[in-house]
């Protein structure tokens, strides 16, 4: 087993990540951690002091890197309108073990809630972090004529996100590819046809 000063820290904090997505916070036992992370019991306790610090800085570094990977997704896109759409597409069309695990971060939401101040921060920072770079694509696309301008880009960054986690839930719940398809389509449906309150 390798040392603390051995190991790439984030290399075995993705390793970790996949063990906690498969199984939950709770149901993820110290063994199956040794084993997936390659790393003796005495360095994961002296690396991250426990399971828990350990799971804390997993969801970290998968909330960074989802936010990388947002991002991609909307800057690769033709138009910001397209790369919102290819976001909820990528969700919906999932299959596989992609499907049915869902979200770390939303089964980490389902599973410990605002129960956790600490882990409750961590998933506060990642939403409004893609909330933030969703409100960006939003004023863009409003910008470009893709988006009503009486569009409250904020709020439709609260909504793209709620479906966000919404299709990960229903997906991993046995919703069809072509149910959660629908989701997506309704979805860009109310955006691109938003009308204010009288």
């Amino acid at each position: 087993m390798a040392r603390p000063s051995e190991f790439d820290r984030d290399e075995v904090l993705r390793r970790a990540i996949e063990v906690f997505w498969c199984h939950g916070y709770e149901a993820t036992g110290l063994p199956d951690l040794v084993e997936a992370m390659g790393i003796g019991r005495q360095s994961l306790y002296n690396a991250f002091e426990s399971k828990r610090g350990l799971f804390l800085a997993a969801l970290d570094l998968y909330q960074a890197e989802r936010a990388k990977s947002l991002q991609k997704v909307l800057r690769s896109a033709p138009s910001p309108l397209r790369g919102i759409e290819a976001l909820l597409t990528g969700i919906a069309a999932a299959t596989g073990e992609t499907r049915t695990r869902g979200c770390l971060s939303v089964n980490t939401a389902t599973e410990i809630g605002v129960n956790d101040d600490e882990v409750a921060a961590i998933l506060s920072r990642g939403a409004a972090a893609s909330k933030a770079d969703l409100s960006a694509a939003m004023a863009q696309a409003k910008t470009l004529g893709e988006l009503p301008t009486a569009l409250d880009e904020q709020a439709a960054a609260e909504f793209v996100l709620a479906v966000m986690r919404g299709l990960r839930v229903s997906a991993k719940a046995g919703a069809s590819v072509a149910e959660t398809r629908n989701v997506v389509r309704m979805a860009m449906t109310a955006l691109r046809h938003f009308h204010p309150e009288a």
